[in-house]
């Protein structure tokens, strides 16, 4: 079943979840193998105060952070691999009745990138999104509606480019 959200997702992420192999790397360290998983979102920003978004990164540059929440789209039910603060590189598109994003999701990375190298006009804002600690939905409506989630999204803005 397709959420209701679905035709006005405008939040994709990308994150890397256990794949479930463990490997040693070249320097004899154990590390687990991974997957992208494109996950697409429908979701709303939260306006807080200035002193908290902004953040002085360099000379000409400072670190935004832009709270979100909204529901997962596709996949629908977020992954159980997925932590808390959890970060993956994210774009937030412009939806309007000329352009939307696919209902049945992006499934694999591939597909994924060549759509944002098509539709590079339509970003509005890239950046890390990095997910908060989310509780399920105590009604049960995940299965309709996506579950539920919130976050933050970091943005870089280099203001000596702009000048």
């Amino acid at each position: 079943m397709t959420s209701p959200f679905a035709p006005f997702s405008n939040l994709t992420v990308v994150f890397q979840v256990p794949a479930g192999e463990r490997t040693t790397n070249t320097t004899g360290n154990p590390e687990v193998q991974t997957d992208s998983l494109v996950c697409m979102a429908h979701g709303r920003r939260e306006t807080i105060s200035n002193e908290r978004r902004r953040q002085v990164v360099a000379t000409g540059a400072e670190l935004s952070q832009i709270a979100v929440e909204g529901y997962w789209i596709a996949p629908s039910q977020a992954p159980q691999s997925l932590a808390p603060e959890q970060t993956g590189p994210a774009y937030w598109w412009r939806v309007d009745s000329t352009f939307k994003l696919p209902q049945d999701g992006l499934n694999d990375l591939t597909t994924y990138q060549a759509f944002v190298e098509a539709n590079q006009s339509r970003i509005v804002t890239e950046g890390n999104f990095v997910i908060a600690a989310s509780p399920p939905n105590p009604f049960g409506v995940a299965e309709i509606l996506g579950d539920m989630f919130q976050g933050y999204l970091l943005t870089k803005t280099l203001w000596a480019d702009a000048l």
